[in-house]
């Protein structure tokens, strides 16, 4: 418990340092406001140059020009995590979603949260995944789906398995089954995610499909993509996604501590909450020997992925091989459709060199847009008047780069 309330009083520390540290840069440049505009790498050809030169009249270059206004005082990047996890809907509607339950081929059921249905059925799908510990529930996530549905899409979050109130176990359980399978998020959502846009494809078979994957869930739709994929997509935005979760797991548990606790506080969390399901799952796999207690005093990511994730789901490996499976930066160069990475400079998660894959990639792949802001934090970008700047980017990229085709 205590590093936990340490690492959350350290955050609010650090906050308070980073707003003392922009007063002074309010007072020396006589200004509330902080303005950012956003880098692109992208290869040069003539769409690429359609959508992001100057002179187009593409809503994408339009936003992009006008970059993002921040609150000076507020535009640190611990101070954008706390505010990005402070929004809220200002929709008060209930239900808020419709929740379409999805029963997987393991028997396991997750859930297709839909914003209420938009009225033009030929309104695209911009289908979100989240990261890690979230749901539909976030308030940034309800910020998102009213800014999307007023942009005239139909957002669709898709929860995870074991993620909010879903279970881990498959839904009816017959007796003495034994539960040999993919059991747990992070190995199954490669194969969970396939099932569901195979799902969407059959339910809404006319509709544009937009993928949007918000920290982790980045991973899990940069994979999608770049596999060999059955179903049709026809664009996809990746937000603040480490690429390399090797490298940046690494640099959370020794240079980025405060941040790793955090991130152990959510994972301890999540599993606080699952315990009872895991432990119906290691009482039917007799070879697989677990300390359960061990699990909720782990100080480090790795330690708990090492302690719960590999004998639990792939035993016999190393942690090396376990991250190289899940890396989405590898094979970034063939995707094959409109795509869209989003990453801020000063991300307290991601160390600045694992931005280097989405853009060394942007260089060689056509298909593939970069976008770097110096500030914004992790998945933050909140604006001068308390919104985030996401949905207006990720519209504008979907409007110049979709719907005028």
């Amino acid at each position: 418990m205590f590093f936990p309330v340490f690492s959350f009083f350290s955050l609010f520390l650090f906050s308070f340092f980073e707003v003392i540290h922009n007063l002074f840069f309010m007072i020396s440049h006589q200004t509330w406001i902080y303005k950012d505009t956003p880098q692109l790498i992208y290869q040069d050809t003539l769409e690429n140059k359609r959508l992001t030169r100057s002179d187009s009249n593409s809503e994408f270059s339009k936003c992009v020009r006008e970059g993002f206004k921040m609150q000076a005082l507020l535009s640190g990047p611990h101070t954008q995590l706390i505010m990005i996890n402070s929004l809220s809907s200002s929709d008060y509607s209930c239900p808020y979603y419709v929740r379409e339950s999805l029963v997987l081929k393991d028997g396991v059921c997750i859930g297709l949260d839909y914003k209420r249905m938009n009225e033009n059925e030929s309104a695209p799908l911009v289908i979100i995944c989240h990261g890690l510990g979230g749901d539909s529930e976030n308030g940034f996530m309800y910020h998102y789906c009213d800014k999307l549905s007023k942009y005239g899409y139909v957002p669709v979050v898709v929860v995870r398995r074991g993620h909010g109130d879903l279970s881990l176990l498959p839904s009816p359980r017959k007796p003495n089954e034994t539960l040999d399978y993919l059991g747990f998020p992070r190995l199954s959502d490669d194969c969970d995610f396939e099932q569901v846009m195979e799902h969407l494809s059959r339910k809404f078979p006319g509709r544009k499909k937009i993928l949007l994957g918000i920290s982790a869930g980045g991973d899990i739709v940069t994979r999608y993509c770049k596999n060999q994929r059955k179903c049709k997509i026809d664009a996809c935005i990746s937000i603040s996604n480490g690429n390399d979760i090797d490298s940046f797991t690494e640099e959370l548990d020794s240079k980025r501590r405060l941040i790793g606790k955090l991130v152990i506080y959510y994972l301890i969390n999540l599993y606080n909450k699952k315990i009872n399901q895991i432990r119906m799952i290691l009482e039917s796999k007799k070879n697989v020997k677990i300390d359960l207690k061990k699990i909720l005093n782990v100080g480090s990511i790795r330690e708990f992925e090492r302690e719960l994730m590999l004998p639990l789901c792939i035993p016999g490996t190393t942690l090396h091989k376990f991250y190289d499976m899940k890396n989405s930066h590898k094979g970034l160069e063939d995707i094959d459709i409109p795509f869209l990475t989003i990453s801020s400079w000063d991300d307290p998660f991601i160390p600045c060199h694992c931005h280097t894959h989405p853009i060394i990639a942007a260089t060689k792949n056509p298909n593939i847009i970069c976008l770097m802001t110096q500030r914004g934090g992790h998945t933050g970008w909140i604006e001068s008047y308390g919104q985030s700047w996401i949905p207006k980017i990720v519209h504008a990229f979907i409007d110049s780069k979709i719907n005028t085709m």
